[in-house]
């Protein structure tokens, strides 16, 4: 059985006015992100959204919320050319409405497998002076009718979103999120929200440094260009090594929010050889390759 959604037009109305009154001001990327998703789960009734950034020939998926962690992690990025409704909205710049069981299903080839549970999906792209640069995802546990009402109100969260995140990600050299290695310092620091006594390092499943900014450079007394691509354990004293990959591998098979040491000191290892103690935390995030760690890590005293 087919359903319509079920807050009406003038709560929904009421509710983009909640948003774009509060993206007005000062809002990092993350938070528009995060605001826009729980927006549109909670004005259109889904159990699950995303919002994905190009970058190159894949979507990186730079918010999730209502998934599982295996789930979003499997959701990490996907090929531009996947047959997913996300996919599709970003690469064409159209909107995409699909039922299970309804019209068109069948060219979505990989969506059944992929969201066994979704009875209805629906993707909006975002657009930069007519382009897309990312798209913005809706999941629905039972099949569903999108009347135009429901579509306009999910274009115009879409477009709320856009404008405030395009002069970040729209000009293709910024990025995604903290997920590409082509995203500046300035970028990185203005997406994650730290300042500048902290420095950021993006590292992958493999220990990998895939990004980071200047400050974090500096910490360590390396050039930016250099941390890029070097194993994280050369910035760790030799004698931490072993305990370090172990509560890294800790951390990535229950990844979350938090500090690293759980109260230890931590301490990293400078170029020099010198050493200099650190407070480090970790959140998790998607990437090309899988699961992806963000490292926030601030010298002790400054």
């Amino acid at each position: 059985m087919f359903v319509g959604l079920d807050d009406g037009p003038i709560n929904r109305f009421n509710r983009l006015s909640m948003v774009a009154s509060a993206l007005s001001g000062d809002v990092a990327p993350q938070e528009v992100i995060d605001i826009v998703v729980r927006q549109g789960i909670a004005g259109l009734g889904a159990i699950g959204g995303l919002l994905g950034l190009v970058q190159g020939d894949h979507l990186h998926v730079a918010g999730a919320i209502g998934y599982s962690a295996d789930e979003a992690r499997q959701a990490g990025a996907f090929g531009l050319d996947r047959q997913l409704p996300l996919c599709v909205a970003a690469r064409t710049g159209e909107g995409v409405f699909l039922t299970r069981g309804g019209p068109g299903e069948e060219d979505y080839v990989d969506f059944p497998a992929k969201w066994p549970r979704s009875g209805a999906w629906a993707a909006i792209p975002l657009l930069s002076r007519g382009q897309p640069f990312g798209a913005l995802g809706l999941s629905f546990e039972t099949q569903r009718l999108f009347e135009a009402s429901e579509r306009e109100f999910f274009r115009s969260l879409a477009d709320i979103a856009a404008l405030r995140l395009r002069s970040w990600f729209a000009d293709g050299s910024h990025g995604s999120s903290a997920l590409g290695s082509s995203v500046g310092s300035v970028q990185l620091q203005q997406v994650l929200g730290v300042t500048n006594v902290e420095g950021v390092l993006v590292v992958n499943g493999h220990r990998t440094i895939t990004n980071a900014d200047e400050r974090a450079a500096e910490i360590f007394g390396h050039e930016f260009e250099d941390l890029v691509g070097m194993p994280l354990e050369l910035l760790v004293p030799e004698r931490y090594r072993s305990a370090h990959e172990a509560a890294l591998d800790r951390y990535l098979s229950e990844p979350g929010p938090r500090p690293l040491g759980g109260g230890m000191r931590l301490v990293g290892r400078r170029l020099d050889g010198s050493e200099v103690p650190l407070d480090v935390s970790l959140s998790p995030c998607a990437s090309a390759a899988g699961l992806a760690v963000i490292v926030v890590v601030r010298q002790e005293g400054v």
